[in-house]
């Protein structure tokens, strides 16, 4: 393809650029302004994510390999005082563009924390949002730059000329400046409209560092949700005990219940308060299975090969129990149903869905999140999302 074809399609992709990345920030501020949590949105906002980040790479590639730019040229122009403002809005233009590929990066790689691609002790999930924010801005500058050239040259093309008074290019210009100061103002309060509640939370004390309140618990988790038979289900209580026991799906609902009310802190970055539980204290499962004075943690390990870990004196609280119900009803399977684990004063990758085997065992056992860089503590208060030793071993 010549030269003079491939500077139009980067034109053209530059434009489709701009639809996408509007259409991935538009779903992710729905995500966390709009407190949208349908599984459609969220794959639309990921799979939109990976279009923007391959239709980037190329308008990349073609920009700085085909379209060269004469960047020692323009610097030294606008340091000797010698260029013109359309040396500037070239120049304005490139560094934007530089910065709008860095700032998609960070936005890609804290978007994939959540799949561990090794990223997460760097570029923690909880700064998704903030990144967001930084490629609003930096896309908002770009593309007005990019307007005011599409403008230049459509007048170019058709030969209008300049009046002597308030010429065309001034009134384009001051249109083109009021569009991005609104929308530099929309974003950023956009940005901070949730986050308005959340200081007055954090003073009270609720809310932890790193995190903004939602209005209901939203769905993540490893892999699929599993299919559930109470014909066939059991909960298994073994290891180091005095009474292994396996209980069915009835017979746990008609052990002695417990509801609490507690909040719930995604690691990820958002905070769900007032989680009305209903299920069975560990304490009552422990009173049942007897442990022997050497079982020193509890190993939960739960469908889809999922697990987590936690020493047996962080699990005897009034408030730390394996749901069955929230909110007044059924606990639904999205949400761990028929049987999760509830610990409110860690971070929510503790709380494991889908609870199968209690096990009480004299050592910590790494879990499934714990294995890939997460903190073993996990305490929201004190920001404790990954163990120190995950940047020495990277």
């Amino acid at each position: 393809m010549s030269v003079p074809r491939l500077v139009r399609l980067n034109r053209r992709l530059s434009w489709l650029l701009v639809v996408v990345s509007v259409l991935v920030l538009s779903l992710g501020y729905g995500q966390t302004v709009l407190d949208l949590d349908s599984g459609l949105v969220w794959w639309g906002h990921s799979v939109l994510g990976a279009v923007f980040g391959v239709l980037s790479l190329v308008h990349f590639v073609i920009s700085v390999f085909v379209i060269r730019y004469d960047w020692g040229r323009s610097v030294r122009g606008v340091l000797g005082g010698e260029a013109g403002g359309l040396v500037w809005l070239r120049l304005g233009q490139r560094v934007s563009g530089w910065t709008l590929v860095t700032s998609a990066l960070l936005v890609l790689l804290s978007g994939l924390d959540w799949f561990k691609l090794g990223t997460g002790w760097i570029l923690p999930f909880s700064s998704h949002v903030r990144f967001d924010l930084f490629l609003s801005l930096t896309l908002i500058f770009h593309v007005t730059i990019g307007s005011y050239f599409a403008l230049l040259r459509r007048r170019l093309r058709a030969g209008v000329r300049e009046p002597s008074g308030f010429s065309a290019a001034r009134r384009e210009a001051i249109i083109l400046m009021a569009g991005m100061a609104v929308s530099f103002l929309a974003v950023t309060y956009l940005d901070r409209l949730p986050r308005l509640s959340d200081a007055a939370e954090r003073l009270r004390g609720l809310l932890p560092p790193g995190q903004y309140e939602v209005g209901r618990l939203r769905v993540l988790h490893v892999g699929a949700v599993p299919a559930f038979d109470e014909s066939s289900w059991t909960l298994m209580v073994d290891g180091m005990v005095e009474n292994p026991v396996t209980l069915s799906y009835g017979e746990v609902r008609g052990l002695p219940g417990a509801s609490s009310v507690s909040d719930f802190h995604c690691v990820t970055g958002w905070t769900k308060f007032g989680n009305r539980w209903e299920g069975v204290l560990l304490r009552t499962i422990m009173e049942l299975a007897r442990p022997l004075p050497s079982a020193r943690h509890i190993l939960f390990l739960c469908e889809r090969d999922y697990s987590t870990s936690l020493p047996v004196e962080e699990l005897v609280g009034d408030d730390v129990m394996l749901a069955y119900g929230l909110d007044g009803g059924d606990l639904p399977a999205k949400h761990g149903g028929p049987l999760r684990l509830v610990v409110p004063q860690k971070y929510g990758y503790k709380s494991a869905k889908w609870v199968r085997v209690v096990r009480f065992v004299d050592e910590n056992v790494p879990g499934y999140w714990e294995a890939r860089g997460y903190s073993e503590t996990a305490d929201p208060f004190t920001n404790d999302r990954y163990h120190s030793s995950r940047a020495t071993r990277n």
